[in-house]
């Protein structure tokens, strides 16, 4: 069992296979956790560097090599940390935001360009990204300190969305035959330098110089096709005397803005009326046969 795993080696791993053979289904865990003499370690709890999962059944398959909010993540010194994913299959996680160092330098955008999509019924794709990140943490020299990060990354996706859905003004599928894809890549960086003062009509800490610069380029394409590509920054010299920020956006194409298929949910007819048991029901027996109560005939043709 991969939640057993007692990590004593450099690399400890725990591996656990579940066959079903009377519901045909296959599923598989793997987690592995690296810690070299406290230089390079895995990012996670006790060192975990990431899990894979395999999973075969009726309803599909899919394969993750890390996910988008649990990717395989080393740390190395606690300065720098590196990241990656990959996803094969069915039932994909949503694509991510860039990371939140990124919407705080361009003054709090709202960065989640597939929040709409990630909420679509799941289809079948892949989906992969990387990212390097580092932080020095509080550094004090004398009476000065400092800190400062940096990071880039990119995220990229594919993923068939089928005929359920199409963009307002268009009656076709999305994309292409329903195969639609987005991606994104973005860099950025934050730095600080300031002065402790500790004199008998003064004392704190007075920053000399704040920063932070950030870039990021998403898309979503083809049929229709989007990109947005943002750069800005910040800055503040001596405690405010000299500040400012900056930020350009260029926007091309046209965004999807999501249509359901489903004639019934764009009429707001409720093709089910009720159905038992109840939503939150709770000391109900294991021989209630469940039933559901519809507002129109059903298996029979009609205007």
């Amino acid at each position: 069992d991969p939640n057993q795993v007692v990590p004593e080696g450099v690399i400890s791993v725990g591996l656990m296979v579940d066959i079903d053979f009377e519901n045909s289904i296959f599923f598989a865990n793997l987690k592995a956790f690296i810690n070299v003499a406290g230089v390079i370690q895995g990012s996670g709890p006790r060192g975990l560097a990431g899990e894979g999962e395999i999973y075969t059944g009726p309803d599909g398959w899919h394969m993750f090599v890390g996910t988008p909010d649990q990717p395989i993540s080393i740390s190395i010194l606690s300065l720098a940390r590196a990241s990656s994913y990959f996803m094969v299959g069915k039932d994909l996680p949503g694509s991510p935001p860039p990371p939140a160092n990124v919407s705080q330098i361009l003054g709090g955008m709202d960065l989640d360009y597939m929040r709409d999509m990630n909420s679509l019924s799941s289809g079948t794709g892949f989906a992969f990204g990387a990212g390097l990140n580092f932080d020095t943490g509080d550094m004090s020299f004398l009476m000065f300190y400092a800190r400062f990060a940096a990071g880039l990354g990119f995220d990229l996706m594919m993923k068939d969305y089928g005929d359920a859905f199409h963009c307002e003004g268009s009656s076709g599928p999305i994309g292409i035959n329903g195969w639609f894809a987005n991606g994104q890549v973005y860099a950025y960086f934050q730095g600080k330098i300031g002065i402790r003062v500790n004199l008998f009509f003064k004392k704190g800490n007075f920053d000399i110089l704040d920063l932070g610069a950030a870039v990021v380029l998403q898309a979503k394409l083809p049929n229709p096709t989007w990109m947005r590509g943002i750069v800005g920054g910040r800055f503040r010299i001596l405690g405010g005397l000299i500040s400012g920020t900056c930020k350009f956006e260029v926007t091309l194409g046209k965004e999807c803005k999501i249509v359901s298929n489903n004639i019934f949910a764009e009429a707001g007819v409720q093709v089910i009326g009720d159905y038992t048991p109840s939503k939150g029901a709770t000391a109900v027996d294991v021989f209630t046969a469940p039933q559901i109560v519809f507002n129109m005939p059903i298996g029979q043709v009609f205007n």
